[in-house]
Parts: structure tokens; sequence; C-alpha cells
């Protein structure tokens, strides 16, 4: 079972403010992530949620605030291979692409290498364990073009934890598949917080998410609106808005 230790600290947005020119997007943001959470961000269309991602992963600079990664200023973080990343597009693979399964988690094992230096024993055999934990060690062989939306997804979320991460962050991840894919995507997500005590940072519109298996919900729109346990987040108003008919897809 994951233990959240809500003394360890390990990402902190101090409050963040960020604009494409002169249009704010977000605004004194500030949210501390523990060791052990499952947080999933939620909000309406065009609040935030996607560009906050990007602020966390060092690709957009905020224009007032801080992020820190592991006890360290975003500007000087090197540890990136602590942190793995799944984006919404990640299952928009050409089918063509001629690459094996094997062969894309390989690539999670890379930011491990030395300059120059070839994958070994203990790199393949991080590839079999993660392709094992996501059920897809079978599929191996197989193009990745080839496979369905949920199994590429499985093989991304393989990709990320051959890289040995403490944290994943993951960019609505089920876009474009069925209920059933999603039920079964998120029933990984939460078997990889709850039994490999891995972090997880969820962008999500997915509501049944939020309400059984996050620990934290962050409500963003431009500026953080809640932040707390699922529990007391169902019964706002913010949460009434998004479980009716509006579209909250960023």
């Amino acid at each position: 079972m994951s233990v959240t230790d809500h003394s360890h600290t390990i990402i902190q947005l101090s409050d963040v403010s960020f604009a494409y020119g002169d249009e704010m997007v977000l605004e004194h943001v500030t949210i501390p992530v523990h060791r052990g959470d499952y947080l999933a961000i939620v909000g309406p269309n065009g609040g935030g949620k996607s560009t906050l991602l990007r602020v966390l992963l060092g690709l957009e600079t905020p224009r007032s605030g801080s992020v820190s990664l592991f006890g360290q200023d975003i500007k000087k973080f090197k540890g990136w291979k602590k942190i793995g990343y799944v984006s919404q597009l990640a299952t928009h693979i050409d089918v063509n692409f001629p690459m094996t399964v094997q062969e894309v988690v390989l690539m999670g094992r890379f930011p491990r290498l030395g300059l120059l230096q070839l994958p070994g024993k203990k790199d393949h055999e991080a590839v079999e364990n993660a392709l094992k934990e996501v059920g897809m060690w079978e599929y191996r062989d197989r193009r990745i073009g080839d496979l369905s939306g949920g199994q590429k997804q499985r093989v991304f979320i393989a990709r990320c934890l051959a890289g040995e991460p403490e944290v994943i962050i993951l960019d609505e991840p089920t876009v474009g598949v069925d209920v059933k894919t999603q039920k079964q995507f998120y029933a990984l997500l939460q078997k990889l917080n709850t039994t490999m005590n891995l972090t997880l940072i969820l962008v999500t519109h997915e509501l049944d998410v939020v309400d059984h298996e996050a620990t934290e919900i962050a409500y963003i729109n431009k500026t953080l609106v809640y932040h707390g346990v699922p529990k007391n987040f169902v019964h706002t108003e913010y949460f009434a808005r998004l479980s009716g008919k509006e579209d909250v897809h960023v």
C-alpha cells in the first residue's frame, strides 16, 4: 500500500505565474507534492492544467514564482531520470514506426546510460520487468504501431518504469480510448501508486479517478481554486461543475 509522506515534499511550485504574451494562464499557484502522492489535476477547459505540467517539466519558464524538484531549484536540477513523463500524444504514433515494443521501452534506460555506453544485462532486465509489470511482455517483439491505443499506453508506462523513476507525470493519457480501456489503465496507475509507491501527477477529466483513486486533488482555473483530499472535493461546487455536461478537456 502506498504511504504518502507529508513530511517529505519532493516537488514544490511556489507562487507560480505564467503568461503567453499578455495573456495570463496561471496566477500565483502554490502546490506541494509529497512522496507517495497520487495528485490529480482537474479544472475547466483552458484553465491552465497542461501549462502547469509544462512549467513543472521545465518546458516553460514562469513569469514569477519558483519550482523546485527534489529540493533543488529547477534551473539547476539535473536529476531528470527521477521523473517519467507520458504525454497525451503518446498513443498517436505512426502505424509504420519501425520499432518493436521492447525497443521503445529500452529507450527509457537511455538517461541511465553513460556517454556512448550500450545497454547491458541490467538494462534488458529492467525492460523485461517493466513490460511484465504492465502486462505487455508477450508483445515485446510486436511493432509499436500495430498495437491498440490501450496497449500503447501500457508500453509508454513501461518505458517510464524501465528508467526507474520516482515520479511519473501524465497529461490526459486516456484521450481517444474507450471506457473499458480507460478503467484498465487507471487500475494500472493505482497499482503503481499503491504497490510500487510511485508518486503520480495526473492531468485528467475522468472524475471517477478523482473520486476513488487520487490521494490529492488540485483544481486549477488560472489560480489554484482547491487543493486537498478527494472526499472533501466531491462536495464542492467545482466538482459539481465538472461532473455536469461541461467539457473539461484541455
